[in-house]
């Protein structure tokens, strides 16, 4: 929803997709990218600060062993939204 255009061409919708990274990082705490997605949304919405939190949680998750690749992509994809800041 974040990144899909708006009415009339597409479903994007901020506070949808603000709505479902909150609730996928209730759900999922452990999944980098979930803080990512939302962090990348605050900055989109000048929420420095915000995006800031997101990413440090990110950041700071521990490598999970059957899941190398998505820790990787993650903190890559972390690293380079910090520098944004």
């Amino acid at each position: 929803y974040h990144q899909a255009p708006g009415w009339p061409v597409g479903p994007g919708d901020n506070k949808k997709a603000q709505e479902l990274l909150e609730r996928s990082i209730e759900v999922g705490p452990e999944f980098a990218f979930n803080q990512v997605y939302l962090a990348d949304l605050y900055i989109s919405k000048g929420k420095k600060d915000d995006a800031r939190k997101m990413l440090e949680a990110a950041l700071a998750l521990p490598e999970r062993s059957n899941m190398p690749i998505h820790y990787q992509r993650s903190q890559a994809q972390a690293r380079s939204l910090m520098e944004k800041l």
